[in-house]
């Protein structure tokens, strides 16, 4: 039985709020099975109806400033915190629907964890391979190439692909893609830039092939996520790497 935020009992859900922000501050990627654990299939839950849907509103909110800070304990900048806050309290505040919000919070926790996971992962890569990947991430809006970065550490095109392969799990291309699809998602998310703005400016130079590589690595077109604000779950896509 999976863990559904509006499954929360509202007696005793302070200790499972801790529970969740405790897997948040850790980076756990376990957290599905943790939470889903919490359920008790003896009992099951009959989902509260869209007439409570403000209740439940104000209380994901809650569960977003929580998120936030359990977060920036576990190091995420101060900025990122903040934007990601202003986006998903404005997905929240338009659900109109109990499994909308749903969908929107199971989303908002998953991308919390990951990042967070994601920052304890880079502690531990060599002093190379995060020089490179400060290089991307600061320079992703413009033509990158192997030899370009590589020549930044000293290694050739071919070493630093092998490096990333064994520290990341990803090659020097895919960690390329994942850095400027991530921005794309931001900008549909946070700006009123236009598709073939965003393309540009995280460093692609025609639309038709931005739109392939976006969906390739979400699961869904630039224009369809912009309306909906929603992306498949992370296990079912390129993200999830």
């Amino acid at each position: 039985m999976s863990f559904v935020f509006s499954n929360i009992p509202i007696c005793g859900k302070d200790t499972i709020e801790q529970y969740i922000m405790t897997l948040i501050a850790g980076g756990d990627l376990g957290y599905r099975e943790k939470l889903s654990s919490l359920a008790d299939p003896s009992q099951p839950f009959s989902p509260p109806s869209d007439d409570s849907i403000l209740l439940w509103r104000h209380l994901a909110i809650s569960h977003l400033l929580l998120a936030s800070r359990a977060a920036a304990d576990g190091g995420l900048p101060a900025r990122t915190a903040a934007d990601l806050v202003s986006c998903y309290r404005q997905e929240i505040s338009d659900a109109a629907h109990i499994d909308q919000l749903n969908r929107i919070y199971d989303h908002m926790i998953d991308d919390f964890v990951h990042r967070v996971h994601a920052l304890r992962q880079a502690s531990v890569l060599s002093a190379p391979i995060r020089q490179c990947m400060s290089y991307i991430d600061s320079r992703y809006d413009q033509k990158l190439t192997a030899d370009l970065i590589a020549s930044r550490v000293g290694y050739s095109s071919s070493h630093l692909s092998r490096r990333f392969r064994e520290e990341l799990g990803l090659s020097l291309t895919e960690y390329i893609l994942k850095v400027r699809m991530e921005h794309a998602i931001r900008l549909l998310r946070l700006s009123q830039l236009s598709i073939a703005d965003i393309c540009e400016a995280v460093g692609f130079h025609s639309q038709s092939h931005f739109s392939r590589q976006f969906r390739k690595y979400t699961g869904t077109a630039p224009g369809l996520f912009r309306t909906t604000g929603h992306l498949p779950p992370r296990s079912s896509f390129e993200r999830s790497r």
